[in-house]
């Protein structure tokens, strides 16, 4: 790569720190009980903290007893450069931010440093959507530059902080800004390898075309990063030139070989070579077999096995009501509640508590259990009752067919390989359905599916108001074998948010 560009690099990495390192060791200041500073006793004999150790530490009371005394302090800055209402920001403590502001402290003056970053900033480092919240309603613009000319948008998309670059643009955030490198946050999203994030910019309206000051387009920039799932999303897009070379004459193939990056290298390979061909690769595993998301492999596997006669075992089911797809319910809004926690990138939909969303399907799925491909179909709230069904009865089928089996080599004598082969596969799914079947049964006596207890550290309303496991949905076997079998009503969200607490 040549020298310019990897000067800029690492311009983007000067960029990129908008806060100094080590900001994740916050200090432990237990000796403070709401005394006022002067009359701090410090067990160890160190001289009481600082203004700013106090609001990193996120401590209301004793900030309060120091800007009582001195009201001036909230107008002063560390050694940095940096304001109070920069550190409040960045450890996204709402309540000290709501103090500054009553006491007409200042909230969007920029850090007297080379980067001259706001604290608007620093709230996007680590995804802060009450504090950005609480900033755009004081009057703090949403479109504010530093001196790199990095907006709150833009620093989202450098830290990879998907809801809140939603919620920017759900504010009304220009996408049309970009630093003073000519790139714009889906430049940085494509550097820095957040693929989701990519997505979501894609749909909101930013070019994937768009070139950089250096005449580079997110293509480029995400073949430096290595990132293959970025390449992949970048080079299915209409439009997108896969052999376009920037102000230096490098293709994206060349950046990802100049860095041995060699998945992608392989991948665009391919990819260059099927599209300037005269006649373009046959995939012949997707016409056979079916394409990614839509795969034909439940009807070879019925079509194979009814030429065998070996499968006489499917159960057709049809939901007519929905189709297991879902709208935004906006309603919780009303709540205070964000729903961007829950917001699914791919359906372009908030998802429903206790939904997943699956990639083999394409789709958002209501109380995901499990992707099972063996049915190729997802297992959730409308069709776990008929899983259920199917697995018990593959199971006793194959109890019976091994029962026949057993009494037709008695019968003919045991070197009919055809009758000791399918006796063999039966055994082979009795012990498959077996643990289906209990698995299946023991999670709806529970009230809880496969994806939540395997997954539960990941779902706060699985855990109680101490952050140990605890399943709110647990209402006792026979209300939670009503409930699976759609004879009782689910819990609501605020249900499940009071059990929580307890």
């Amino acid at each position: 790569m040549a020298t310019n560009k990897m000067n800029q690099e690492i311009d983007r990495a000067k960029t990129d720190l908008i806060v100094p390192l080590g900001l994740d060791k916050m200090p432990n200041l237990p000796f403070l009980a709401g005394k006022p500073a002067s009359q701090q006793s410090n067990p160890n004999g160190h001289k009481p903290p600082s203004l700013f150790e106090i609001i990193k530490a996120g401590l209301l009371i004793p900030l309060q007893n120091v800007v009582e005394m001195q009201p001036e302090m909230l107008k002063t800055r560390d050694d940095k450069g940096h304001t109070p209402a920069h550190w409040a920001c960045l450890g996204g403590h709402t309540n000290i931010l709501r103090y500054i502001i009553e006491m007409k402290g200042p909230i969007d003056e920029p850090s007297e440093n080379e980067l001259g970053a706001h604290p608007i900033h620093w709230a996007c480092v680590n995804g802060h959507i009450a504090i950005v919240d609480i900033l755009v309603q004081t009057g703090v613009s949403i479109d504010v530059t530093d001196n790199k000319g990095v907006t709150p948008l833009i620093a989202a998309a450098q830290y990879g902080k998907t809801m809140l670059a939603g919620y920017l643009m759900g504010k009304g955030a220009r996408l049309q800004i970009c630093d003073k490198d000519g790139d714009n946050a889906l430049h940085w999203a494509a550097f820095k390898g957040h693929s989701e994030l990519m997505r979501l910019l894609i749909y909101s309206g930013f070019n994937p075309k768009q070139k950089d000051n250096y005449g580079q387009t997110p293509l480029h920039l995400a073949c430096i990063s290595g990132d293959l799932t970025s390449v992949k999303e970048l080079s299915e897009q209409d439009g997108v030139e896969i052999d376009i070379a920037d102000n230096n004459n490098k293709t994206p193939l060349m950046l990802a070989r100049g860095r041995k990056h060699e998945e992608i290298v392989y991948y665009l390979t391919n990819l260059i070579k099927n599209k300037s061909s005269f006649l373009p690769r046959i995939d012949f595993w997707s016409i056979i077999f079916g394409p990614p998301g839509n795969s034909k492999m439940p009807l070879l596997f019925f079509i194979v096995n009814t030429i065998f006669w070996g499968y006489p075992m499917y159960i057709y089911k049809v939901r007519e009501k929905e189709d297991g797809s879902f709208v935004a319910h906006f309603a919780e809004w009303k709540h205070g509640k964000n729903p961007l926690s829950r917001l699914c990138h791919t359906c372009r939909t908030v998802k429903p508590l206790r939904s997943k969303h699956c990639r083999i399907c394409q789709r958002c799925v209501s109380e995901f259990d499990h992707h099972c491909p063996y049915i190729y179909n997802c297992v959730g709230y409308n069709n776990r009752v008929w899983f259920t069904m199917f697995v018990c009865l593959v199971f006793v089928n194959c109890v019976i067919t091994l029962y026949f089996c057993y009494w037709i080599l008695e019968a003919n004598g045991w070197d009919d390989y055809i009758t000791i082969i399918g006796g063999l596969e039966a055994t082979l799914f009795i012990f498959l359905a077996a643990v289906l079947s209990s698995v299946s049964l023991f999670h709806a006596t529970k009230n809880i599916t496969t994806n939540e207890r395997i997954n539960h550290k990941r779902y706060d309303y699985m855990k109680d108001g101490k952050g140990n496991f605890y399943n709110p949905f647990d209402r006792g076997i026979w209300h939670n074998i009503k409930e699976f079998l759609h004879l009782r009503k689910p819990l609501g969200e605020e249900e499940v948010q009071l059990l929580n607490v307890v």
